[in-house]
């Protein structure tokens, strides 16, 4: 039916799968290829944007280090070679992309604009709708720009103390 070689192979593979830890490996190993799955599928996809790369990467990491039923070492070492994939793949274009994308921009800038929106609103109330836009946004300016002023002075006057 076969040569020696054939059989011998045959032989180890009957082993591995009789092998009373073979389905806690193979769950194993399906835990920790799933999001690698996840992400190549996204990637094979025609229109995916390069600044998405590093955000893959990011999320690839995470999901590595919070792996269910995964020994610690094993965790550390599947960081590590995300980390070695990430070195060889990533680059100054994907980075670039990265930075400009504006779904990127994070909660900073949306703190940002909120708090900016609140200072308008307060502002530009029912008391006040006849200002102008112009008005409006000198006062949110001097409003803004004052309440960061008195926090340095503050910081100052306690340095001082």
């Amino acid at each position: 039916m076969g040569n020696a070689k054939q059989k011998e192979k045959g032989v180890a593979i009957k082993a591995v799968i009789a092998d009373p830890d073979f389905v806690t490996k193979l769950n194993e190993c399906t835990t920790i290829m799933t999001p690698i799955d996840i992400q190549i599928k996204i990637f094979q996809r025609d229109a995916v944007p390069c600044s998405d790369v590093y955000k893959a990467f990011v999320e690839l990491e995470e999901k590595m280090r919070n792996l269910p039923n995964v020994e610690a070492g094993k965790k550390a070492y599947l960081v590590e070679l995300v980390h070695k994939r990430f070195d060889f793949v990533y680059g100054d274009a994907h980075g670039v992309a990265y930075l400009l994308d504006p779904r990127y921009m994070g909660d900073a800038a949306s703190a940002a604009s909120e708090r900016n929106f609140s200072t308008f609103g307060c502002i530009h109330s029912k008391l006040r709708n006849r200002l102008g836009p112009e008005k409006v946004k000198k006062l949110v300016y001097i409003k803004t720009n004052s309440l960061q002023m008195s926090d340095v002075l503050l910081k100052d006057i306690i340095v001082e103390d």
